[in-house]
């Protein structure tokens, strides 16, 4: 209902007001704007207000098991790292960081990550999230592309990833490995790699 700095006036029902501070809002509100809020205390008879508050709750409850969100790591502990999904707080185990092994956590830190729901529970407030099905679905589709620009008979360049008796394995493509046989090594018999 009005705008007096630092705080914006808001009506609750009949004969109930409330002030919210103007800084939590990121345009100028205007009279007959219509927003949520959460109650945060009184003061001299009125209702005091949050914007940010009301966000965070919405937020939470639009969390959902499988969605994908943006989280930015905050900390990094034993078990596996800190994050931030807009104002809530939640839980990347080491194991869901990446596809392989990170020796050094510390590295993601204040790196924001796109992340899956693995796990929420509102009434305890637990959140906990996976980078590495994210990461594999990537390096599925990756590896799908790279397959099906294939075809017998193509000429690819390949590097070496391992060898063994009976051939190296070549890394051809995003995720794809092949295998040149020994016996495709050179037109004269190789007896040792």
């Amino acid at each position: 209902v009005g705008v007096s700095r630092p705080d914006v006036i808001v009506e609750l029902g009949p004969r109930s007001q409330g002030v919210c501070p103007l800084e939590e809002f990121d345009d100028q509100p205007q009279v007959g704007d219509v927003f949520d809020f959460t109650l945060v205390g009184n003061s001299d008879g009125l209702s005091v207000l949050s914007l940010k508050g009301a966000l965070d709750i919405k937020s939470w409850l639009e969390l959902e098991v499988g969605s994908m969100v943006k989280a930015r790591v905050t900390a990094v502990n034993t078990g596996g790292l800190e994050v931030k999904v807009g104002n809530n707080r939640g839980f990347i185990p080491a194991s869901q960081v990446a596809i392989g092994r990170v020796e050094d956590l510390s590295t993601l830190l204040n790196q924001t990550l796109v992340c899956e729901v693995l796990e929420l529970d509102r009434g305890r407030g637990k959140l906990v999230l996976s980078r590495r099905s994210v990461l594999a679905a990537e390096a599925d589709a990756a590896r799908s592309e790279a397959m099906g620009a294939l075809t017998s008979g193509s000429k690819v360049q390949g590097k070496v990833t391992r060898i063994e008796a009976f051939g190296a394995f070549c890394e051809i493509g995003p995720g794809v490995e092949g295998l040149m046989h020994i016996s495709n090594y050179s037109h004269i018999r190789v007896e040792d790699l």
